[in-house]
């Protein structure tokens, strides 16, 4: 990216070998893999009920704790939570609104009744859902890594481990097909973009069917918990 930015104003020519290109494929002629392995790592029903029980006493700030939340209960990016605005936040019809979305398709969340509930108890310190006090935006979705990373460096523990923010959406995903979720309406909860040539014809977004079985996942993870989301 530096060498392409370099050559587009001008600081290279335009033909100057980009020497990142071709260590890779060096590296790529020699067996050696160069990209990650994709993470995996979801959340089963024991470790959610955990997390769930120590969330509200945790080393994130209550902004933080609210992001996470959201994720685990509607499957949506991280980032997406984090940037939650109270003005398309709609308690009483239970829909949220997300006008920016990384496919650059708005969707509408029909968030399951304990979420709303959830959010209800919230304060409205500011515009943002997840407002924070130190900047007067959202928090950071950064942030959230970097408070976890800082506090298990000082010994505050998890009862889950090695887990992220992003885990817990690909921890919603897993479990509605786990709970019997059809994959269409699944990928519709997350904001997935229909692949191929059923992208291009079906247009419908199955808002009401994602927001039927985001309430039966809820219904599952709070099963039995015994705990609250506070």
């Amino acid at each position: 990216a530096c060498v392409d930015l370099a050559q587009l104003n001008g600081h290279l020519p335009l033909d100057h070998p980009n020497p990142v290109l071709t260590v890779k494929r060096l590296l790529k002629a020699g067996g050696i893999k160069t990209t990650g392995n994709k993470r995996q790592r979801f959340l089963s029903d024991s470790e959610i009920t955990q997390l769930l029980a120590w969330l509200p006493s945790s080393y994130f700030s209550q902004p933080q704790r609210v992001a996470l939340t959201i994720t685990l209960f509607t499957g949506c990016r991280s980032g997406e939570a984090v940037a939650a605005r109270w003005d398309d936040v709609d308690l009483a019809a239970g829909l949220w609104q997300i006008p920016h979305t990384k496919t650059g398709v708005p969707r509408t969340v029909r968030m399951p009744a304990q979420l709303v509930a959830y959010l209800a108890e919230q304060p409205r310190q500011g515009e943002w859902v997840c407002q924070s006090q130190r900047t007067g935006s959202h928090v950071r979705q950064k942030a959230i890594n970097e408070r976890k990373w800082l506090c298990e460096q000082r010994g505050y523990t998890c009862p889950v481990s090695d887990w992220t923010p992003h885990d817990l959406r690909r921890t919603a995903r897993t479990g509605l097909s786990r709970i019997g979720c059809p994959r269409e309406i699944a990928e519709a909860a997350l904001g997935h973009s229909a692949a191929g040539i059923v992208g291009v014809y079906d247009l419908h977004r199955f808002e009401a069917e994602a927001g039927e079985w985001l309430q039966h996942w809820a219904d599952h993870i709070c099963l039995g918990l015994g705990a609250r989301t506070t």
